[in-house]
């Protein structure tokens, strides 16, 4: 806003979320527009000030995964737009380049995780294996694909990293007892992805208190249960007065 004496500018390209967003709405000049590349945003319901419509700005929201798969003709003849730009020079990569040795990759990743950075974030491989300093695994966990595993909750961010990570390493029977049961769009999609990694899926809504549902969570599926990971919990948040 000081570069352009408080005006703003004609055109905005954002993938800041949260404050920052807001801060680079302000930004934009009368008749000017906003374009949004980032998702966080829109999947938490974020809410954007209206008043600052009133001089015919306009905030567009892109999201090119969507635009892939619904106009993939559209998608090509930008790529082949951006490629001959770039070949005839009016386009250079992104800058500036911060470079990590594959070494140096948990530094990189904390780099990143700072949210404070500038252009893109670039791990330079090894020529060879033995420079990565790897060590050798001692142990991997494997789970029987004759077995069933109970997992008490677990339809949660956490719960689904812990299932895929089981099937990853062999489970191909997962019975989940809870109180949603998975009957969700987004759980029934789960199951269905992890039913496309050749694992199959029970859900039975029940708590883990009650012996009768836990007894039917154990005969969901016809392998007998040779696991069971407790990932119910309950936030409670306490308040206390000054």
């Amino acid at each position: 806003m000081c570069e352009t004496n408080n005006r703003g500018a004609d055109l905005v390209l954002n993938s800041l979320s949260g404050e920052l967003l807001h801060a680079s709405w302000k930004c934009v000049a009368p008749f000017g527009k906003m374009l949004e590349i980032g998702k966080r945003d829109f999947i938490g319901h974020a809410q954007l000030a209206m008043d600052i419509f009133e001089a015919n700005r306009s905030f567009v929201g892109i999201d090119l995964a969507q635009m892939t798969s619904e106009k993939p003709q559209a998608c090509q003849r930008l790529l082949q737009q951006c490629l001959s730009f770039y070949g005839q020079g009016h386009i250079n990569p992104i800058c500036p380049i911060k470079v990590f040795a594959s070494t140096k990759v948990v530094d990189a990743f904390r780099h990143m995780q700072s949210g404070q950075h500038m252009g893109k974030i670039v791990i330079n491989m090894a020529d060879s294996v033995n420079e990565l300093g790897a060590l050798p695994k001692s142990q991997s966990t494997e789970f029987s694909a004759q077995a069933s595993y109970l997992l008490v909750g677990g339809l949660g961010g956490l719960g689904r990293a812990v299932s895929t990570w089981m099937v990853e390493r062999g489970a191909r029977s997962l019975v989940y007892l809870s109180r949603s049961a998975g009957t969700t769009d987004e759980d029934q999609a789960f199951f269905k992805e992890l039913e496309a990694q050749g694992c199959e899926t029970h859900a039975l809504a029940g708590s883990v208190n009650d012996l009768v549902d836990v007894q039917r969570a154990m005969a969901l599926s016809q392998k007998p249960v040779s696991g069971v990971v407790q990932l119910s919990m309950i936030l409670r948040v306490s308040t206390r007065r000054q």
